[in-house]
């Protein structure tokens, strides 16, 4: 059977108060999908997503926008707020989405509204996260107004142009801010009622459709201040999710020290997807997936990794540019993209919206003979790897407010980084502007350390006083394995 030809969409560009914007329309002058010149990397993805893989299900060309979409967005910049609704507007998505995109439409200019009640005008008041899950893969922002969403706190929360452009576009629209905050309208449903429902509808979809488990997870980064644990067995993984966190992700170091083994790949794939497999069964949160630099240095074995952990259920992977011994200590730049845009191609070829964080040793080995020489290289990557398909770049090592506001200004936000001793917070890093920050190896070693000093104190005094500082009763170790997910064929 013939493939019907792909379908031709054109790109322009237009000059805002937020920067450049991108606008995509059709050949019948609708509007396809509009984001910012630095989220160009989301807004391609999002257009792959909805109308399939450019070249085979879409063309994208440059022309300039027709006055039907060009001149209502120059208007709304310059001040009429309601000439966006004489766009029409033309999205892919499901049935679910395109409901909740013109349930958005309908929220005038100068209001907000939170995702629970934005649920509730949809007649599905349980569907919250469902409801964030349909704004965050919104392809046309500021028409279809999904920065008039925010949290049942009255927090800005996330936005996918970056807070500080969702606090311009309500301050411009005329909505009430206050020290960061925005005045919703009364709340539709009780406080403690609306929390309940947000939490059974996250613990909902990401249980078992890894379809929804990836759309939760790439949510959660999308929204920003992820704080992400990294568990290093099932065990770990289940005191993490008891904790109340929303994803975990796993560390290759710890997994290799599990087994006796230092860390940098000398585990091999197939143990180290096993032990993956062990978490994410462990857990029902998302899990994303350390994959170090992917178990060969070919893109044909970066996308083997990344069938084989997205088969045990991984709905994310840190790919690092490290070669680990090689001929050079990282991958030529171009060739570390290659390698992200082969793991980016195999989760669209199987419908997984897998996140890629990306990772450069860019500071890890000290590379560039100053500070500003490091910084430049690892810009260059980093914008590198975000235009081949990752969604975030991972900076180990690099925990300098200042340094992170550079980085987090060059990417757009889209910086991971990884928690240290002595490291300012999370909160500073976050304000300085870290979309990701997770634990790597350091909680595992923080065992190890408590199990060091239980060893000594015992070998040398008989004693058990550090067992008693930070022991866990019988009945609460019990609890946390009450639920255990037993894989079949497995012994019981």
């Amino acid at each position: 059977m013939q493939q019907p030809p792909p379908e031709t969409l054109f790109l322009d560009v237009m000059e805002t108060p937020l920067g450049r914007m991108l606008v995509v329309a059709d050949d019948v002058e609708r509007l396809r999908a509009l984001d910012w010149s630095d989220y160009e990397g989301r807004m391609r993805r999002l257009l792959r997503l909805h109308y399939g893989t450019e070249d085979r299900g879409h063309v994208l060309r440059r022309r300039a926008l027709p006055p039907s979409v060009r001149e209502p967005l120059a208007a709304y910049f310059a001040g009429d707020l309601a000439a966006p609704d004489r766009i029409p507007v033309h999205t892919g998505g499901t049935p679910f989405q395109r409901a909740v995109w013109a349930a958005l439409r309908a929220i005038p200019a100068g209001t907000t509204l939170s995702y629970g009640a934005l649920a509730g005008r949809l007649e599905c008041p349980k569907a919250v996260r469902a409801v964030g899950l349909a704004n965050g893969a919104n392809p046309v922002g500021i028409v279809v107004p999904c920065h008039r969403v925010i949290g049942a706190d009255a927090s800005l929360t996330g936005y996918g142009g970056g807070l500080d452009r969702k606090r311009w576009l309500l301050a411009h629209e005329g909505a009430d801010l206050r020290l960061g905050l925005v005045r919703p309208p009364p709340p539709e449903q009780p406080e403690a009622q609306r929390q309940r429902a947000d939490r059974a509808q996250r613990k909902g979809d990401a249980k078992t459709d890894p379809i929804a488990k990836a759309l939760a997870f790439r949510g959660l980064n999308e929204r920003g201040s992820l704080l992400l644990p990294n568990a290093w067995d099932g065990a770990s993984a289940r005191v993490f999710e008891a904790a109340g966190f929303p994803a975990l992700g796993t560390t290759s170091a710890g997994i290799a020290y599990t087994r006796g083994l230092r860390d940098a790949e000398r585990i091999g794939r197939a143990a180290s997807v096993a032990e993956i497999a062990n978490i994410v069964r462990s857990v029902e949160i998302p899990v994303t997936a350390d994959i170090e630099a992917g178990y060969g240095p070919a893109p044909g074995d970066v996308a083997e990794t990344v069938r084989a952990v997205l088969d045990v259920g991984a709905v994310g992977i840190n790919l690092e540019d490290n070669t680990h011994g090689g001929a050079a200590p990282l991958f030529a730049s171009a060739t570390q993209a290659e390698r992200i845009a082969a793991a980016r191609a195999e989760a669209e070829r199987r419908g997984i919206a897998l996140t890629i964080n990306a990772r450069t040793d860019t500071f890890l080995l000290g590379l560039g003979s100053e500070l500003e020489e490091r910084i430049a290289i690892t810009v260059e990557r980093g914008r590198s790897y975000l235009r081949a398909g990752a969604d975030l770049v991972f900076v180990p090592l690099l925990v300098e407010p200042g340094v992170v506001r550079q980085l987090a200004d060059a990417f757009g936000g889209r910086l991971s980084l990884m928690a240290l001793p002595g490291a300012p917070a999370a909160r500073a890093l976050f304000e300085a502007g870290a979309q990701r920050v997770s634990l790597g190896q350091t909680a595992m070693l923080t065992s190890l350390g408590a199990v060091q000093a239980i060893a000594r104190e015992l070998r040398s005094e008989g004693t058990w006083s550090k067992i008693e500082a930070t022991f866990l009763d019988f009945g609460e170790g019990e609890a946390l394995f009450a639920k255990a997910r037993v894989p079949q064929g497995a012994a019981t």
